[in-house]
């Protein structure tokens, strides 16, 4: 099925959530017990309820269809986090891949909101919300 750029752009982002929510499950033993791993905990859970949301959305707005996860990113992921270990910490090692792919669902965000078709008002909505989470949640990847 070919997709139009806005299709791409939505599909992208939903790819980039759902890797950015894997991508803490994976890591978050590495954090320590904390105030700031309990509150980066409710804002996962959140960011969770908002990828349902968009998904939702994208298959009633842009007929989106679910796909599979990239397998074969994942791994070049986990590859990239045990490289890194080998110099720093697993906490610090855990935070910087965290922050990488909050920096990619950013410029995904950032890129579909720019697309010249219209958005459905309801779609736009969600991307706004989600705009929000991602400000809310940036301060907790700082080391």
């Amino acid at each position: 099925m070919l997709l139009s750029e806005t299709q791409a752009a939505c599909n992208d982002l939903l790819e980039l959530i759902e890797e950015s929510i894997d991508l803490y499950q994976d890591h978050a033993a590495q954090l320590p017990a904390s105030d700031r791993k309990a509150q980066l905990d409710r804002l996962m859970e959140e960011r969770q309820q908002l990828l349902e949301e968009l998904q939702q959305q994208a298959r009633q707005s842009l007929g989106l269809r679910p796909r599979a996860a990239d397998l074969d990113m994942e791994g070049l992921t986990h590859l990239l986090g045990q490289f890194r270990s080998l110099w720093q910490s697993p906490e610090g090692v855990a935070l910087e891949v965290m922050r990488d792919q909050e920096k990619a669902v950013h410029d995904a965000l950032t890129k579909l909101q720019q697309q010249d078709e219209g958005l459905p008002e309801h779609l736009q909505l969600s991307l706004r919300k989600l705009a929000d989470h991602l400000t809310a949640i940036a301060p907790w990847w700082r080391p």
